[in-house]
């Protein structure tokens, strides 16, 4: 008996251990899920958060790309604005210059038909007395401004038909020398002869040194330099070279001194606007002598018919 009770207690306690056994396996086992649930939900939920960021990033960039696209067609759009209002003042200025053109030409062609009549009338001036204190230069000048004083008063160019008709009727003519001595010229450089000697028609500019032609007809030129260095001048209408000339320097013997002129004369068609003016070119360093004393470097020209 004794030893039944022992193994019946033994056996309880057996199945005390295995019921203890099998309960914790139970709630390993439901813990092990419970955590591993657990870790799923945080991945998801950490993916989720991800992927969410993402979104919002992309999202952030599209919409800076929107407003710069809509920035480039608002430039853009200002530009055209810009461009066609640019377009309707170039044409405004070309049509006021168009303007002023055909204005200029009908008040040229007058001025032409007016030296026309000037000069078709001396034959007939000289049978007129000169009114007292007048010579007959003056009686000339009064009858043509009587009969230009109605139809010009309502264009407004009396001035400069007075002036060109000085030249048609006096003639054209210059002549100008140089007072210093010019040093270290530049190609293309004009020479500005300074002292007028005569300047009959007002169409020389000693600021300039260019003649400008009042009428259209044939002129003769001619011109004259001096240096110390090698020297190249030409003679040139709007730019256009016409006629050269050259001063090589000599040794002047007695004085021991480096010297040369040079200089040439033209004969050329120049129309009325167009100017004439003497350069240097070639030498980079070149120089024109002359004086208020030793009136050495010229320029001269006559309108001959």
């Amino acid at each position: 008996m004794e030893i039944k009770r022992k193994n019946l207690h033994l056996l309880e306690i057996t199945l005390f251990y295995l019921i203890l056994c099998s309960v914790g396996v139970c709630g390993a086992k439901k813990v092990h899920k419970d955590v591993k649930a657990s870790t799923n939900v945080e991945r998801h939920a950490g993916m989720n958060s991800d992927e969410t960021g993402a979104t919002n990033d992309l999202n952030k960039r599209l919409s800076d790309m929107e407003r710069q696209i809509q920035l480039l067609i608002d430039r853009d759009q200002m530009k055209t604005r810009l461009i066609v209002d640019l377009e309707r003042k170039i044409g405004s200025l070309e049509s006021n210059i168009e303007l002023r053109d055909k204005t200029t030409e009908a008040k040229d062609n007058l001025i032409d038909g007016l030296n026309v009549n000037v000069l078709s009338q001396p034959d007939d001036i000289p049978q007129e007395k000169p009114e007292r204190g007048q010579d007959e230069h003056a009686s000339v000048d009064s009858k043509i401004e009587s009969k230009l004083r109605r139809p010009m008063q309502d264009i407004g160019i009396q001035h400069i038909l007075k002036r060109n008709r000085r030249a048609v009727v006096g003639g054209v003519a210059f002549s100008a020398y140089l007072t210093r001595t010019n040093s270290h010229m530049t190609p293309s450089q004009p020479i500005k002869f300074d002292h007028v000697l005569l300047n009959d028609g007002d169409a020389y500019n000693v600021y300039t040194g260019a003649f400008s032609a009042p009428v259209t007809g044939t002129y003769l030129f001619t011109y004259h330099i001096d240096s110390r260095k090698n020297k190249f001048v030409r003679l040139v209408i709007n730019g256009v070279n016409e006629n050269d000339a050259v001063a090589n320097p000599h040794i002047n013997a007695p004085h021991g001194e480096n010297e040369s002129m040079g200089g040439n004369s033209v004969i050329l068609r120049v129309q009325r606007g167009q100017a004439v003016l003497v350069e240097t070119y070639a030498i980079a360093d070149s120089e024109v002598a002359s004086s208020d004393t030793y009136r050495l470097s010229t320029f001269s020209g006559v309108l001959l018919y």
